[in-house]
């Protein structure tokens, strides 16, 4: 049986993105399939769902966290462990080949994700040792990807209201080598281009696009996800 390497993480972690950025349209992508996912089962109304960004540079932490469908206990392991193993499809999901998720690895000491389904009653959450692992990509050691996760990975488990229903992701102790990711600015700029927003209301063409659009029985991102992204540091909107 065939052994798979750890360089394998690098290549679709540090290897992976050229742009450190990126990694908030990964995290956004996957948020907004939830949030349609939470709106086919009635889990949210049009104007519920919520993307939040919170960007504390003193403490070099970057927050992202959707109110959504989150994860329900007996998934969360497989759905945040496995890789390239994902049940989302090309043609009804942003995300599809459940890589983009580890995207943060390669930008901080800890990558957190924590989530709870409605009714259930529990909080999920699975750490990464994101330092631990650079240090074993670079070792003498040789680790398979499983030995490495089993060495980065650690889960817990805790009590939380049965109404609630999130999904949050956690970059702690952002790297020194990217601050840009810090800069309120700058993601701001980067967001007002990839992040799915309506259009402005002085953009002339949205008309157009959007009877295109149906005309080709498209999904619309723009049309069908109003969001607003902010920074609560600064309690100011990140996109308008």
């Amino acid at each position: 049986m065939a052994e798979v390497g750890v360089f394998t993480l690098e290549n679709l972690t540090t290897g992976m993105y050229i742009d450190s950025l990126v990694i908030f349209r990964e995290y956004i992508q996957n948020s907004c399939d939830a949030i349609d996912k939470a709106r086919t089962e009635k889990i949210l109304a049009e104007d519920e769902d919520r993307i939040e960004i919170t960007i504390d540079a003193a403490a070099r932490r970057i927050t992202i966290e959707d109110n959504a469908t989150g994860i329900p206990v007996l998934d969360f392991k497989s759905s945040l462990i496995n890789i390239a193993y994902s049940d989302k499809t090309l043609k009804t999901d942003r995300g599809f080949r459940g890589i983009g998720r580890l995207c943060g690895l390669a930008y901080c000491r800890e990558l957190r994700f924590t989530s709870t389904a409605k009714g259930e009653g529990i909080q999920s959450t699975v750490i990464f040792n994101a330092a631990k692992l650079r240090e074993i990509f670079y070792g003498k050691k040789k680790y398979t990807v499983k030995e490495a996760l089993d060495d980065i990975v650690s889960f817990d488990t805790t009590a939380a209201d049965a109404d609630e229903h999130f999904f949050r992701v956690e970059l702690i102790d952002i790297v020194k080598e990217n601050n840009d990711l810090l800069d309120v600015e700058k993601v701001r700029d980067y967001l007002s281009f990839v992040a799915p927003v309506t259009y402005s209301p002085n953009f002339y063409y949205q008309t157009e696009i959007y009877k295109h659009a149906a005309e080709l029985k498209f999904r619309n991102s723009e049309k069908n996800h109003e969001r607003k992204f902010f920074d609560e540091k600064k309690c100011r909107p990140l996109v308008a």
